[in-house]
């Protein structure tokens, strides 16, 4: 039985690996290696970290284990090493042995180069993913800086336009304010002017009550002097009819006939304005288109003239 088979099974090559299109966390973190970020182009071709991190451990352990059979190794090889030094040299069975141990050791030493080798290439795989990781981390975080930037100015922005407007409505609302406020003061000058003019009024409705009573007299008044005017109106006609009649009796008449047939004639008529007047209606009655009525007039005159005249003597007579 060989010293192999005493240690253990023989190390087997490690396995290249399959790689995948799965992307892969840009932390450290064990809590961010259970939750995979959304898939980005630039990663398309890079391995799975999390995959190749345990594919690593598995190597790593399986290397320690390798360090500590060949350690076990090598002891047994100084121990057998020390035990053929006490041996005759011709012990073949030893020597085959040592033989043996000899292709043993150089067969995990190839194993653990081997391994190595896969160690160091996942090592430099891995520095690739972070390096890639870094890149593609710089690349979003400028693009998340450029959108940040972006959203900023559209803030600002969109706040200096609010803001604008806002002033621009409060502006608006001031100038209206102060419209009102003129309005208010033109109105309550109004008003003041309305009030002058309602007591004003109130004068003049009071005038209006004296003029109106005063009018009422008045219309009394008129209503009298009408009633006054009818009669004498009655009077100048019944005067009219008896022209009429006169003139129907005595058509061929003189006016100085006719004066002279008048009951108790006053001797008038020898004064100078008694003649005058008869000569004028004389004059008077023969040029006018009616004659006969102003004829008749005129004698009416005369006599109430002439009755005037004798009252007046009367009156300057002194009583005996």
């Amino acid at each position: 039985m060989s010293l192999v088979a005493q240690g253990g099974k023989d190390p087997k090559p490690p396995q290249f690996f399959a790689y995948s299109a799965m992307p892969f966390p840009t932390d450290d973190d064990e809590s961010s290696r259970s939750t995979s970020p959304s898939p980005d182009h630039a990663t398309d071709n890079i391995p799975n970290l999390g995959y190749l991190t345990e594919l690593l451990l598995d190597c790593l352990k399986r290397l320690e284990n390798l360090e500590r059979g060949t350690c076990k190794y090598e002891q047994r090889i100084v121990d057998l090493e020390d035990a053929s030094a006490t041996l005759p040299p011709d012990t073949n069975q030893d020597s085959h042995k040592l033989q043996n141990l000899a292709s043993d050791n150089d067969a995990h030493q190839r194993a653990i180069t081997s391994l190595e080798g896969h160690v160091q290439r996942l090592e430099e795989s891995i520095a690739t993913v972070h390096s890639t990781i870094s890149k593609t981390s710089d690349r979003h975080n400028n693009t998340l800086k450029e959108a940040e930037t972006r959203l900023f100015a559209d803030v600002e922005s969109i706040i200096s336009i609010r803001l604008k407007a806002t002033n621009d409505k409060l502006s608006s609302n001031q100038k209206e304010v102060d419209t009102l406020m003129n309005l208010q003061d033109a109105l309550k000058k109004e008003s003041i002017q309305l009030s002058e003019k309602v007591a004003q009024t109130d004068v003049m409705l009071e005038s209006l009550k004296t003029w109106s009573s005063t009018v009422s007299e008045l219309t009394s008044h008129v209503l009298t002097l009408q009633a006054q005017y009818s009669e004498l109106d009655r009077t100048v006609d019944g005067l009219h009819d008896q022209v009429r009649d006169v003139s129907s009796e005595y058509p061929q008449m003189t006016l100085q006939d006719e004066l002279q047939g008048l009951p108790d004639s006053p001797a008038v008529f020898t004064d100078s304005i008694g003649e005058d007047l008869v000569k004028e209606s004389d004059y008077a009655c023969h040029h006018a288109h009616h004659p006969t009525t102003i004829k008749h007039f005129a004698i009416v005159s005369l006599w109430m003239i002439s009755w005037t005249t004798r009252l007046r003597r009367l009156n300057s007579t002194p009583l005996s």
